[in-house]
């Protein structure tokens, strides 16, 4: 029996000791280290004709979310100019998002560029941040060769976009407009003539904040107006009580 165990245990030893790598030869970390090497410096080609698709795709839905944009947007801002960027920032994450994809060191090296770039951009509203995000998702999904997925999704985000406009119409928020009428103390223009005039007007006058010093008072409505007639008006009626008055309207629905 004692001669059984020495045997084993001397075929155990013999095992391990081949297991190791031989005086003079990398270790097993070393070796790890240089598969992950050459795996970093190694790239996949891309597919011209299948990255030529996407990216054919991702202008097509890109255009349709900046159509959507400029139809059904509330935003305040100018959404003509904002829309516009939609399709390059699309594309351009696609872009970046195919090269990435075939090489962790490109992946790696980007990370380290994109902290030098600062974006300064002002997302003023939500509804902005919304649409930027969706057209980031676009290029993502492309970029990644998920375009079943990519393209499904956006068609159904803009099928509910496309309904949430019918409800907004039924509550009347669409022809809401900001009117901030401002006007000096020594004007002596009252508040009761300036609410008459834009009763008179404009329809559904509500007052939303109404601010009043030593040297001036402003006053903002939420009304209705109907068209550029009313609009000019209602500013002359303003102007000739006070003429140093200042008027002005921000639109949720063009006037003209």
């Amino acid at each position: 029996m004692i001669g059984v165990m020495t045997t084993a245990n001397t075929n155990t030893t013999s095992n391990l000791v081949g297991a190791l790598p031989p005086e003079g030869s990398p270790s097993q970390l070393e070796l790890l280290d240089s598969l992950l090497s050459a795996g970093l410096l190694s790239s996949a080609k891309l597919d011209v004709v299948e990255f030529s698709v996407n990216l054919g795709i991702a202008f097509l839905l890109c255009y349709a979310v900046s159509v959507f944009y400029s139809r059904f947007a509330l935003a305040l801002s100018d959404k003509k100019t904002f829309a516009k960027t939609f399709v390059i920032i699309g594309m351009t994450t696609m872009l970046i998002i195919s090269i990435v994809k075939s090489s962790l060191a490109l992946s790696l090296g980007l990370v380290g560029a994109l902290s030098i770039v600062r974006f300064r951009a002002a997302i003023k509203e939500p509804e902005e941040l919304a649409y930027l995000f969706l057209v980031i998702a676009i290029g993502l999904g492309l970029g990644a060769n998920q375009t079943k997925i990519t393209v499904v999704s956006t068609v159904v985000i803009l099928m509910l976009v496309f309904l949430q406009k019918f409800t907004r119409a039924s509550s009347k928020t669409d022809a809401l407009h900001h009117l901030s009428v401002s006007w000096p103390v020594s004007s002596g223009l009252s508040l009761d003539s300036v609410t008459e005039i834009v009763s008179e007007r404009t329809r559904s006058p509500k007052i939303k904040r109404f601010d009043e010093t030593s040297d001036a008072v402003d006053i903002l409505f939420i009304v209705e107006i109907e068209n550029l007639e009313v609009l000019t008006s209602l500013a002359q009626d303003i102007r000739s009580l006070a003429p140093d008055s200042s008027i002005r309207v921000i639109d949720s629905k063009p006037i003209i």
